[in-house]
């Protein structure tokens, strides 16, 4: 059990490592799907 305390700092840091890296692709996602939008809109088959 001696080694037992150290796991979950190391899956926190793991997970916030891919937290950081999910948060970017997503924002990058977000950014594509918001500049669609915006060429939709301005395209008028929104409306």
């Amino acid at each position: 059990m001696s080694g037992r305390p150290n796991f979950p700092t190391i899956v926190k840091e793991k997970a916030g490592a891919h937290h950081k890296h999910a948060s970017s692709l997503l924002s990058v996602l977000l950014s594509k799907i918001n500049t669609y939008r915006l060429r939709e809109f301005a395209d008028g088959s929104e409306l």
